[in-house]
């Protein structure tokens, strides 16, 4: 006759080990001790919410949600999008590696499954991702030269007020100055 099982309560510490090493062909020893890293020990089966994510961002585009950055950016929001773009690259890359290499591939998202059919499409997905960084890129260039502008005009503003209590003759001088000091400070960027 058989008995039923006893059931046992387990628990997990919070930090648990984690072993890096190279050779996976034997178990660590003491003199691995450096590869041992403390990780926290998760407390939630399943996968992350950023995994579920770059699900939701793949399927999107396969169903055609958006075919753009700027599409992609209206369906996802403009700022969740933008700071993990570069990380969306990365990951998607990473499918597309997969569906080379073995043709087929499950996303966490709503349980789907890819094969090498898809692949020409989540290539052209880690395009737009390429692109959407470029974006971000040059937008903080374009909005960084924006703001050193703006103090330029700021600080001559400043300095011309400064002249204005002295005589026109040594106004003039001064500002001339000032502005062949700007002249040659720019002349140097450039150079540089």
């Amino acid at each position: 006759m058989l008995e039923p099982p006893t059931s046992k309560t387990l628990t997990f510490a919070p930090i648990s080990e984690q072993w890096t090493f190279k050779d996976c062909d034997r178990k660590p020893t003491a003199e691995d001790k450096h590869d041992l890293t403390l990780v926290p020990t998760k407390d939630a089966d399943g996968p992350n919410e950023y995994t579920i994510f770059v699900g939701r961002v793949v399927a999107a585009y396969l169903m055609n949600q958006f075919r753009d950055t700027t599409g992609i950016r209206s369906v996802f929001g403009k700022d969740y999008v933008n700071t993990l773009g570069p990380y969306l690259v990365q990951d998607v890359q990473m499918i597309v590696d997969q569906l080379q290499a073995t043709g087929k591939i499950a996303l966490y998202y709503n349980a789907y499954k890819l094969n090498s059919a898809h692949l020409a499409r989540i290539t052209l997905l880690v395009n737009i991702l390429h692109i959407l960084n470029l974006e971000n890129t040059v937008n903080g260039i374009v909005e960084k030269a924006h703001k050193e502008q703006a103090a330029s005009v700021q600080m001559a503003r400043g300095l011309r007020l400064e002249f204005e209590g002295e005589s026109e003759e040594e106004s003039e001088s001064d500002e001339e100055r000032v502005l062949d000091d700007l002249e040659l400070r720019f002349a140097a960027l450039l150079n540089q």
